[in-house]
Formats: C-alpha cells, structure tokens, sequence
C-alpha cells in the first residue's frame, strides 16, 4: 500500500512536472486574467488584455461601464449570470463595443443591468445594456436587464453590425423620453440600425418601446436573421413584438405571445398601434416561417400580425387566438401559405382549425399528439413546407422527440440536451493548463485523501475516446503548447457531445444558458 501510495504520488507529481516543462518552453498562449486575483477591476483586466486572452470574472456585483477597446477578447464570469452582476449606475451603457470589434469580442455568462446611455457618447444614441456601434461582438449567454435607453435599444443596441446575439434572456427594459408628445424610443429589448445581424436562441419578454418594436426593432438592416426566439408579453406603439421597418431580415421559428400594440397617448388623444405581435412597415422586405403567434392584441389592426405597404410571406406557421380594434389575426398585404389562421386566410394549404396547443417541459405551444401521451392530434402535424436554405431544428411533442418527416406548423421548441465545453475541465469558461493539472489530480488522487470531482466527465475527455485516462490530459497540453497540434474534438465552443458514449455530463456552468 505504501509503494502504491508513493508511486501514484510521482505518477501526479511527474504529470505535473511535465505539464509544466511543456508550458515553459512553449511559445507564449492565451492567458486568463482573473478579476479581482489579476485585476481589481473588469475594466482593468481589459486594458491589461491582449489579443486571445480571457479575463475572468468572480461572482459578485461590480459597479462599472466597460468598453472593449477594440480587443478580441473573452469577458467571461466563473459562475454564471445568477451571481455575478455588472451594474451600470444609470451612467452610461453598462458595456461598450466601439472600436471596430468583430465575433471573437464575447461577452458571456453576465446578468447586465442598470444601463442609461450618456447623451455625450458618439454614434447613435441607445443601447442601455449594451451598446455596438459599427462592431460585431458575440453576446452570449447573459440577462440583459432593467436597462434604458433615450432613443433606441433599452437592452442592446447594434447599429452597423453582424453581431451575433445568442441565449441570452433580455427582459424587462424600458425608455425613457425627454419629449412629452413624441414617441422616442424604439426596441426595448433590441434595436437594430443597419448591418445583418443574428438574433438566435434568446428569451426576449417584458420590455417596453414607446416607439416601435416592443421586443425587437429593425430598421435598414441588409439581411437578419431572427431565429428560434421567445418573444413574450412586449409592448410598444406599433409592434408589441417585433416591428421591421425598410429592413431586410428572416424571421425564422418564432414564439411571438402575448405581445401588445397599446398605440401613443398624445397630447390630443390616442393614436391606435398596430400590429400586437408584428409589424412590417417603411417597404421592407421580410418574411417569416415556422412561428406561433398567438394572443397578441392591437389597438389599431393586425392583432397578430400588420404589414403595411408591402407583401408579407408568411409559410407554415400558426396566427390564433389575436385581438384587435381592427382585423383580430392578420391585415394588410400577407402572403400566407400553409399557415393555420384563426377565421381563415387565403393561400395555398391554408386551415382554419384550433391548433390545440399543449403545454411541456419548456412551457406552452406545443401541439397535442397522440404519440406524446395526448388523447388526439393537433391539426398543424405534418403540414408544413420548408424554404429552400432554411432549417428548423427542434419539437412540437411534449415528449421531446424531434420532428421528422414532413414538418409540423409553428415554433419548434430547442430540444433539452447537455451542453459543454471540450477541454474546460473546471467548468471556469477558459482552456488553459489549469484544466489539465485538474484532470491529473482526478486521474491521480493522493493517497488517503479525496479526489477531485469532475462535473462534466465529457469536458474532460479531450480526445473524444468515451474513457478517461492520461493521454486527454497529454491531448489538452499539446493542443495548448504544441504549435501544429489539432484542435480539440467538438464541441469546443457550447454544444452537445456528437459522439455516444458513456460518460456523462452534470450541470457546466459555462454552458448554462438562463
């Protein structure tokens, strides 16, 4: 037992040793700035940053107005958007990117909150929470909240940008209006000026627009993709949910309810909205597919949807139970091709029937199916029609089996699976040396004592082997300082194991989208 215990001891120690020879005369890598351990401040690990690096954040509520500086960095937290706060003070957008930064500029795992852009600050004026000004940044994974803005974006505003903007939850932003008779504020959860951004995968709900765009507002835009969002209980002038103005943009697999259109109360009375759950408006060019929209109301026309000026495709897709002054589910020019609508609508492959929605793990809006447990059918199965270039991932069943096959009318919802990072063995949102000495001292426990745990077992097993030995801890080191060595199997980047085997994967937190 001794001579075991005295083996496994330099068995770890030779592991480290060697992990340790290999850093040093390895070309320098990417470091991780912890904050406060490396900084005292956010701010003050993104100046100390250079390109590559991560600055990791501790859990905890700090006080500050960042800007990226133009770096492509990560600004990671440890512990995720539940306990680690970045509150702006009402002094200034709460994060800034204004110097040109692109997609490996990314904000992730970060509850935002207390954002009031500064009227000084140069480009368009907006963006409470964060604020994109001619930059692509990645934001990623946060609750963009309680945030205002005087003119647009009261969550995030991106104007000029391909900024990708993915499973975040952007809540309960609002405006604030230095003019008594004008409807100043549009997006209250998001507003997009120009560029051709991605808006996928994030819970958009409660925010307020005293303009257009309740949840989402985009204008000029050259070709966006709104795709497999909830967007939930907006309200604006007109578009409680979404409003597109002289816009191209996508609008793909959408939950759009409980949006309102509630109209502007002017000095001399008020001025019906439309549009509850979208508007399309100012000749754009946008259609939609695959999307529920459902109890929205207007005060003007187009409960559910309004389109004004121009022609609105709208395919496979589910427009019930709306209200309005005016027409209840759709008014204007709409194109809808096999779309179940509540009173009917012409087109090809058009019904009239209760899509009897059900409610599942995720909520409600999925459909009633007998092969999920429910007593019948919903009418929306197997109607649908796919655009060519576009896909629709995910379910209309309870039970969370994939649509195969012809596909269903409406939104599909994201299918629970574990997600994780290839590599980060401590779960801390960064790949470093760090990850490695964990798995050594997992894979080699001192003798007497307890060994390490590990979360997500398929984080740790770097060469997608389905086993856990020494040679993944051999792969990460070499990826991390072997200058020719392939990266690391996927995903590397959040995501599922794409291979079966028999490790599992608990909660990770850098993958822990809210």
């Amino acid at each position: 037992m001794r001579d075991h215990a005295r083996r496994t001891r330099l068995s770890l120690a030779g592991a480290i040793a060697g992990a340790i020879a290999i850093a040093v005369s390895s070309p320098a890598v990417a470091d991780t700035i912890p904050v406060p351990g490396g900084a005292p401040s956010i701010q003050a690990a993104i100046s100390l940053a250079l390109p590559g690096d991560t600055v990791l954040v501790a859990p905890g509520t700090w006080f500050e107005n960042l800007d990226f500086l133009g770096k492509p960095i990560a600004v990671r937290s440890s512990g995720g958007p539940a306990v680690t706060i970045i509150d702006g003070g009402r002094l200034d957008s709460v994060v800034t990117f204004q110097s040109g930064e692109g997609a490996d500029a990314l904000l992730e795992g970060f509850t935002i909150r207390g954002g009031l852009p500064d009227l000084a600050a140069p480009g368009t004026p907006g963006g409470g929470g964060v604020r994109c000004i001619a930059a692509s940044p990645t934001i990623r994974g946060n609750v963009i909240r309680e945030n205002s803005a005087l003119w647009y974006g009261g969550g995030i505003l991106c104007t000029d940008s391909f900024a990708v903007i993915e499973g975040n939850e952007i809540i309960a932003n609002d405006f604030e209006c230095l003019l008594a008779d004008f409807p100043c504020s549009s997006g209250g959860g998001i507003a997009i000026l120009g560029g051709a951004p991605q808006v996928i995968g994030n819970r958009i709900a409660g925010n307020i627009a005293s303009g257009d765009g309740g949840g989402i507002y985009c204008f000029g835009t050259t070709g966006a993709l709104i795709a497999a969002n909830r967007i939930e209980g907006n309200g604006a002038f007109h578009g409680g949910g979404i409003a597109i103005a002289s816009a191209e943009a996508e609008l793909v697999n959408l939950l759009v309810v409980g949006n309102q259109a509630f109209g502007f109360l002017s000095l001399t009375g008020l001025i019906p909205g439309d549009g509850g759950g979208i508007r399309i408006a100012g000749g754009a060019m946008a259609a939609a597919m695959n999307s529920t929209i459902a109890v929205n109301d207007a005060s003007g026309a187009g409960g559910g949807v309004s389109s004004e000026g121009q022609s609105f495709p709208l395919v496979s897709s589910i427009v019930w139970g709306n209200t309005a002054v005016g027409a209840a589910q759709l008014s204007g020019t709409i194109d809808a091709i096999a779309c179940d609508v509540e009173g009917g609508a012409p087109g090809p492959g058009n019904i009239d029937a209760d899509p009897l929605f059900v409610i599942g793990p995720a909520g409600g809006y999925y459909l009633s199916q007998i092969a999920a447990g429910q007593g019948v059918d919903s009418p929306c199965l197997d109607l649908g029609i796919t655009l060519p270039g576009t896909i629709v991932e995910g379910t209309t069943r309870t039970d969370e089996e994939p649509d195969l096959g012809t596909i269903d009318l409406g939104f599909h919802h994201s299918v629970s699976i574990e997600e994780l990072r290839r590599g980060d063995v401590g779960g801390d949102g960064a790949t470093n040396i760090a990850d490695a000495v964990f798995l050594l001292a997992a894979l080699f426990p001192p003798a007497g004592g307890p060994a390490s745990s590990l979360r997500c077992e398929d984080a740790a097993d770097t060469n997608d082997d389905g086993a856990l030995t020494i040679a993944d801890a051999i792969s990460l080191l070499a990826v991390l300082f072997l200058p020719g060595t392939p990266p690391l199997p996927p995903p590397t980047d959040c995501g599922a194991d794409p291979t079966p085997d028999p490790l599992d994967c608990g909660l990770h937190p850098p993958c822990a989208i809210p």
